[in-house]
């Protein structure tokens, strides 16, 4: 329900016009319609959301009185556009059915609520007739909401009279069921004294049974009670057992001049959709949304990936936007703290700097240039934090160890223009609340799949492996496969994706790939 090219109507309309139009948009058709322009409807009414119960709050008419506003003129120009729409819509399809054009514009506005104003529609439609015409037309409309009004009550008090038959046939009906539960029950009660005497021999039987019932369930007493025994005695060796450990851990602290810090795990938002709609709107703000056509997929990827308390490598051409758009939504700021490296740079400089550094943390120039065993060493102390790693080209990672990407999250977002471009980003900061993270891993068709393409595209097992077991679905499937393992062998190993791997083309041509233009344009073309 998009208001991009609807003519403006209002500015043809007086009030009392206006206020007839706003008078029939329903406020659930004004929360569908401020809900596919969000930003718009933000803008005017802060502090307000976009559902029915919100909309409440502002008034019985804001729609009346908040005419001038962008996003509600919007709205009644839509509403006035899809009510000619749906008229036209009718009127064709009355025409096709050999109605002349009077009669099928009759009915066709019978449909809409523009049948209590035909002044207003035809002036709508810029359509001019004589005064006698429209009042014949009025007139006519009248007369057909009258004899639609009495077919209702007509209808209706034929139900009515259908309900009172049904109810009296219904009563009849029970009667005789009645009379048939009555011979019935009078047949069963001459069975009854040959049951009873049956009965009487079974309860003898029963008697018996319970007997040696109770004399199992004495037997099975006197195990359970002897198996409670057991377990208090392993109940009792198992704490002592605890004892000792603790001891154990006490003497070896007692040693110990310092205390043995225990590392932090990931973090999370505690409200995942709240974190994808402030980075959304992040992104639009430098042009995201008009640089490409998977702008929910790139979000929905980036929820995925980015809090598994492992590093993401990046390259350094998307590193200042896309980290300022990732600090402004997570911390409130656009700053986050940066590295880089030098020939001169120890362990321990790398450690001090994470030690002192917030929750965004970026280390420029690291990979090819340091110890790679060193780095993944440091970074299982500091899952907590988001770690960058940067580099100057995609094809630097083709001269260190495959088995690198397995400690690390490989992102590679180049082909969107916008996270190249140094522009000053005016969203406003915003901050989320985080708690402990634990992402969810299980085995899918998409998981495998992915299994499937990333082995034919060479990636090590290892990875594969890793990569697989958080995919739950196609969206989760298709940001790895556009984000991750595409641009890795086409940018990285330099190779053409469909030539190397027959699952992904098969997969990539199929009429439902949702993302198959993207991919085209992206990977093959």
């Amino acid at each position: 329900m998009n208001s991009i090219n609807i003519k403006n109507y209002l500015s043809e309309l007086d009030d009392e016009e206006i206020r007839f139009v706003c008078s029939n948009i329903t406020l659930e058709y004004a929360s569908n319609f401020f809900k596919h322009n969000n930003k718009a409807f933000a803008k005017d009414f802060p502090g307000f959301r976009t559902d029915v119960n919100s909309l409440q709050r502002l008034g019985e008419d804001f729609i009346f009185k908040k005419k001038n506003l962008k996003s509600v003129s919007s709205l009644i120009n839509t509403a006035i556009d899809h009510g000619i729409e749906v008229i036209k819509d009718y009127y064709d399809l009355y025409l096709k059915l050999d109605d002349n054009k009077d009669k099928a514009r009759l009915k066709s506005i019978a449909h809409t609520t523009f049948s209590e104003n035909i002044h207003l529609y035809f002036k709508l439609v810029g359509e001019s007739y004589s005064e006698e015409y429209s009042s014949l037309f009025s007139a006519a409309m009248s007369i057909i909401d009258t004899l639609t009004e009495k077919a209702k009550k007509s209808a209706e008090l034929a139900k009515e009279n259908l309900n009172e038959i049904t109810q009296l046939k219904n009563i009849n009906a029970n009667l005789l069921k009645k009379l048939d539960k009555y011979n019935e029950l009078m047949a069963i009660n001459k069975d009854f004294e040959l049951k009873n005497k049956r009965l009487t021999g079974d309860i003898s039987i029963l008697n018996s049974s319970k007997i040696v019932l109770d004399e199992q369930i004495k037997s099975l007493t006197v195990q359970l009670d002897e198996k409670k025994n057991l377990i208090k005695k392993l109940g009792l060796k198992r704490l002592n057992t605890l004892e000792l450990i603790k001891k154990l851990r006490d003497n070896c602290s007692s040693q110990k001049k310092g205390k043995i810090k225990v590392p932090k795990g990931p973090k999370g938002p505690q409200d995942i959709q709240e974190f994808i709609q402030y980075l959304g709107y992040n992104f639009q703000e430098i042009g995201v949304l008009n640089d490409c056509n998977c702008f929910d997929l790139l979000l929905k990827h980036i929820s995925n990936i980015l809090f598994l308390g492992i590093p993401i490598v990046i390259t350094k051409s998307v590193e200042h936007m896309f980290i300022k758009c990732l600090a402004n939504t997570l911390i409130g700021t656009q700053k986050y703290d940066k590295l880089s490296y030098s020939d001169r740079i120890s362990d321990n400089d790398i450690k001090q700097f994470l030690d002192g550094s917030g929750r965004i943390v970026c280390l420029d120039n690291f990979v090819g240039n340091y110890n790679e065993t060193k780095l993944i060493s440091l970074f299982d102390s500091y899952r907590h934090k988001i770690i960058f790693l940067t580099v100057c080209y995609n094809r630097t990672l083709n001269f260190v160890p495959k088995e690198f990407l397995s400690y690390v999250q490989y992102l590679n977002i180049d082909r969107i223009g916008s996270f190249s471009n140094n522009k000053v980003l005016d969203e406003d900061p915003s901050t989320i609340d985080e708690i402990d993270y634990t992402p969810s891993v299980s085995k899918t068709l998409f998981s495998t799949r992915l299994s499937d393409i990333m082995t034919e595209l060479g990636f090590p097992n290892c990875i594969v492996e890793r990569k697989s077991s958080i995919i739950q679905n196609e969206d989760d499937f298709c940001g790895a496969l556009i984000f991750e393992a595409l641009p890795y062998c086409a940018d990285v190993l330099q190779k053409k994706p469909y030539v190397m791997s027959e699952r992904f083309v098969k997969y990539s041509n199929k009429p439902s790939c949702p993302y198959k233009d993207l991919i085209y344009n992206w990977f093959i073309k």
